[in-house]
């Protein structure tokens, strides 16, 4: 009796205990199976999966750029693999652009980590690196890596041919960033001109030590620069549409030579930096003309030019609106100018549509609606308005030379107003320097004075309140006084 039972007991009991074992064995399989796929996912295309101990590999060129919006993509990660390469894996975003409060590089010294790597034949470390430099300044770089002869072989590799699969995406990353930031320049003062040595500009100033169009991003607090770095540009703006730049190089006369000399006029790429039309020299007279200004619409550039030898500055006559990609002669345009450039710098100018200006007032055309300003074109030669919801901004800059003393003065002072709908006035910012406004779309402003510029939101209309951009992000490159001259 007691055997049948205990035979019973096997016969109910074994069949339970060897399910469990069964379920144990399938836990710990499935436990190491991801580890097992950790370290063969990350194998170069056409070799064998790796089977051995994860080992740390330096940090791989690999950066997926899927879902980077806003001035942000992937950065490069730490993978494991086995000997050979790893190939990209997703990572968190890292920021397009660059810092504006950090100096510049310049190109070469930039490029020489990368070309040091080529050199050794570290194409991982180089693919890496000329990246990192592709996602601070795409347009600077990204036709250095298509066409330098030093980058020939890095293009060639395995590293390189991944990367190269890569920029589309980029490219497309850096237009959406443009299309989101506040549009602006980057600016840095010329070093001061020694004493001693070659004269040859001493009647010339220099061109900015950085001049870059772009866009700026708050929330990042970077800086993704729009077309090329272009050697002594004087001019750069980035179209409204942030698909092209229009670029000026050209020399800036002093006192009685303030005229604008060699000028090149050219419009690129925004993300290539590629030309978009030839480059244009608008020479009207051998000395060149006293101002430039540039006016665009839905992406299409024009300018036009005032004559060097005009001697009333009351009524300066200007040429008429050229075409910079057709250069189609001269030609009237509808159209208000949009900035100015002279000897001493630039300004943002023009009214908005239906506004002109009338002797010592505004008037809207549609309503007669006039509004009075207390100043003359002789010694106020820069205006501006623009509209921000129901009120009207003003920008006037007077520069002018006081010569009622034996040493003539140079006067260069601004002042910007809100003025409601029922032209009621607030002063907003008065001082020394010339002065510029950006309305944006979401109804905020940008206001510029001197070599400061200041976002102010949508409920946000005094000084005060406004949110500082960092040093060197402005509107346009500031004005200097006038190089005053006893007659």
């Amino acid at each position: 009796m007691a055997l049948r039972l205990a035979l019973g007991w096997m016969v109910a009991v074994l069949p339970l205990l060897t399910g469990a074992c069964r379920q144990a064995a399938a836990a710990e399989s499935s436990s190491t199976t991801p580890g097992l796929q950790q370290r063969t996912s990350v194998a170069t295309p056409g070799t064998a999966p790796s089977t051995s101990a994860p080992v740390v590999q330096p940090r791989t060129v690999g950066t997926s750029l899927a879902g980077a919006t806003t001035g942000a993509v992937p950065s490069p990660t730490v993978g494991t693999s086995s000997s050979a390469p790893s190939s990209p894996s997703p990572a968190g975003p890292a920021l397009l652009g660059v810092n504006p409060a950090q100096a510049l590089q310049d190109t070469e010294s930039a490029l020489q980590p990368v070309r040091a790597a080529v050199g050794r034949k570290d194409f991982i470390a180089a693919a890496r690196d000329i990246e990192a430099l592709l996602q601070a300044d795409l347009p600077r770089f990204v036709s250095l890596w298509a066409t330098d002869p030093g980058l020939a072989p890095l293009r060639d590799s395995e590293p390189g041919r991944a990367l190269a699969a890569r920029l589309p995406r980029l490219e497309a990353s850096w237009r959406t960033a443009l299309t989101q930031g506040l549009p602006v320049v980057w600016w840095k003062p010329a070093a001061p001109r020694s004493e001693e040595g070659d004269d040859s500009g001493a009647f010339t100033t220099p061109p900015p030590a950085l001049l870059r169009a772009g866009v700026y991003l708050p929330k990042q607090g970077r800086f993704v620069p729009a077309g090329p770095l272009e050697p002594g540009a004087i001019t750069a703006r980035l179209s409204t549409d942030r698909a092209s730049v229009l670029l000026v190089r050209g020399a800036l006369g002093l006192g009685l030579t303030s005229m604008l000399t060699d000028l090149e006029v050219s419009v690129r790429d925004a993300v290539t930096g590629s030309p978009m039309t030839p480059v244009r020299s608008p020479t009207p007279d051998y000395r060149g003309p006293q101002a430039l200004q540039w006016s665009e619409v839905r992406g299409k550039w024009a300018f036009r030019v005032q004559n060097g030898d005009q001697t009333n500055p009351t009524q300066p006559q200007f040429s008429g609106w050229r075409d910079v990609a057709t250069e189609s002669g001269h030609r009237n345009r509808s159209v208000s100018a949009q900035g100015e450039l002279v000897s001493e710098g630039s300004v943002l100018i023009g009214f908005p549509d239906g506004w002109m200006r009338d002797g010592g007032k505004l008037v809207e055309q549609s309503t007669q609606r006039s509004i009075p300003h207390d100043t003359v074109p002789a010694k106020h030669p820069f205006l501006q308005a623009v509209t921000v919801g129901d009120a009207l901004w003003i920008s006037s800059v007077e520069s002018w030379c006081d010569a009622s003393t034996p040493e003539p003065t140079s006067i260069l002072r601004h002042v910007v107003e809100r003025v409601a709908r029922d032209n009621k006035r607030v002063r907003i910012h008065e001082g020394p320097g010339g002065a510029s406004l950006m309305p944006l779309p979401d109804g905020g402003l940008i206001v510029q004075v001197d070599k400061e510029a200041r976002l102010l939101p949508a409920n946000v209309t005094t000084w005060k309140a406004a949110t500082a951009l960092p040093e060197g992000v402005l509107l346009t490159t500031p004005l200097q006084p006038k190089v005053c001259h006893a007659l």
